[in-house]
């Protein structure tokens, strides 16, 4: 559990961004522990954002001491920044990746490539929620995405799967977006070793 005191500041320092990468930064996104040999060509787009809300660039949700609901948000919407770590994610897997994030999955073709991927996040973000003086605080990372595989037109869906990192309980000061950024690196990861992916990018094609 944590302490008031401890709760107050931790609140403070993630509003404030203090020492901590913010979303999405460059310094935000974690290294990826992916393994090269993948082949081919493949173009990445905006994931469609799900999340509850509809605020496309709100990434952290606590309550005040008084009880007010307050957020803070990441440098792009989250559709884009999700796609972004997909980027580096394949690029590092051996792909030639076009980076084509500001577009929507369905937009009209744009580079050549037999597949794009994008998908849908249902989750992304950290919550701070203050309970009681007694229970101390809820608190929760989490990264939730559905990732697609679509044909060159991006007019038909070929393949998805849901990949998810989920952290919860006390947490120290500046570790929330830490862990943020690390379980949107251990999302990317599952999928760009899934051997469906690969399938489903490599068939697209055909």
């Amino acid at each position: 559990m944590m302490s008031r005191r401890a709760w107050l500041i931790a609140v403070a320092a993630l509003a404030a961004g203090c020492a901590v990468p913010q979303p999405f930064t460059d310094e935000f996104y974690a290294p990826m522990r992916v393994r090269a040999g993948a082949t081919g060509a493949v173009v990445v787009r905006a994931f469609t954002d799900q999340r509850p809300g509809g605020a496309p660039s709100v990434v952290f949700e606590y309550d005040t001491p008084s009880g007010e609901r307050r957020i803070g948000r990441a440098t792009a919407p989250v559709g884009e920044g999700v796609a972004q770590a997909f980027v580096r994610g394949l690029s590092a897997r051996g792909f030639q990746v076009t980076d084509e994030t500001k577009r929507a999955a369905g937009a009209a073709p744009g580079a050549a490539a037999r597949a794009i991927v994008t998908g849908r996040v249902a989750e992304f973000g950290v919550t701070m929620a203050r309970s009681s003086l007694v229970t101390g605080s809820r608190q929760r990372v989490g990264c939730r995405v559905t990732v697609e595989v679509r044909d060159a037109t991006g007019a038909r869906r070929l393949w998805e799967r849901d990949y998810q990192r989920v952290v919860e309980g006390a947490m120290d000061i500046h570790e929330p977006f830490h862990l943020l950024a690390r379980a949107l690196a251990d999302v990317v990861e599952q999928a760009v070793a899934d051997p469906e992916l690969l399938r489903a990018v490599r068939g697209a094609g055909g």
